[in-house]
């Protein structure tokens, strides 16, 4: 019983971890810095944050799928899982990220109103946070499905180094620097979790490359469409980022039909 009880403590400390990192930093903010610059940092999370939960539903759905493939040790089968899925968070979040960053301010705008336009560049960082978490989060699960423990210690760890230095961030480098924080801690976690999982042979390269060629092309549409300002501007923006992601996903499809 204390055996299972410890084993209990230890996985509930990660899912702790991981809950205090998705808000630590508008908290330490609060600390730091003026409402005027907490209220826009603040806003300027909504977006990631809510396109980064939809990473968590396509893990849900797959929980099955990874729980099989794990604990019948079939390394081809996590392999081929882990491809398809950095090239659906890579290939739809890149050209996402960028198309976001490109239009941030008439996006942050229509959103919050033009007395947050200080948030438009903030956005324009913290959009990386959506693909970042997207391909780290196919790692992460498989490293919970084979020892939730493991993960758990792993999850604590990116919390310290993420958390850790906030205070003194925010006091000297503002929104910006957090923000910044933020993604390294993200990477750092992402590094971490892809070395845990240990999956030999994994393809990281290709769903990099077309993931950054769909968001030239993104990017590339929105220069060549011109800036626009409130819905139309939203709209030219929602557009290039389908159109930037559906040639990366294309590119990217399974070249066989194998589970």
């Amino acid at each position: 019983t204390a055996a299972w009880l410890g084993r209990v403590a230890r996985v509930g400390l990660g899912s702790l971890a991981a809950s205090l990192v998705l808000n630590a930093d508008v908290v330490v903010l609060g600390l730091r810095r003026s409402p005027a610059e907490v209220a826009a940092y603040g806003l300027a999370t909504k977006v990631p944050l809510f396109l980064s939960s939809l990473d968590g539903l396509v893990y849900t759905a797959l929980f099955p799928t990874l729980v099989r493939a794990v604990a019948s040790r079939d390394v081809a089968r996590q392999r081929r899982l882990a491809e398809r899925a950095l090239a659906l968070g890579l290939g739809a979040g890149v050209p996402g990220a960028a198309a976001i960053g490109f239009t941030a301010e008439p996006f942050a705008v229509l959103l919050f109103g033009d007395q947050f336009r200080a948030a438009a560049p903030l956005l324009a960082v913290l959009a990386w946070r959506v693909p970042l978490a997207a391909a780290s989060g196919i790692f992460q699960s498989l490293v919970w499905e084979a020892n939730p423990e493991r993960e758990a210690a792993l999850t604590v760890t990116v919390a310290l180094a993420t958390l850790v230095p906030l205070p003194f961030v925010a006091s000297h480098a503002g929104p910006a620097g957090v923000a910044a924080c933020m993604l390294l801690g993200l990477a750092f976690g992402l590094a971490l979790f892809v070395r845990a999982a240990a999956i030999p042979g994994v393809a990281l390269a290709r769903p990099l490359g077309w993931s950054v060629a769909g968001a030239a092309i993104s990017v590339g549409l929105l220069v060549a469409l011109g800036p626009r300002n409130g819905p139309a501007g939203v709209a030219q923006m929602l557009a290039a980022w389908t159109v930037g992601s559906a040639v990366a996903l294309l590119a990217l499809r399974p070249r066989s039909r194998q589970p």
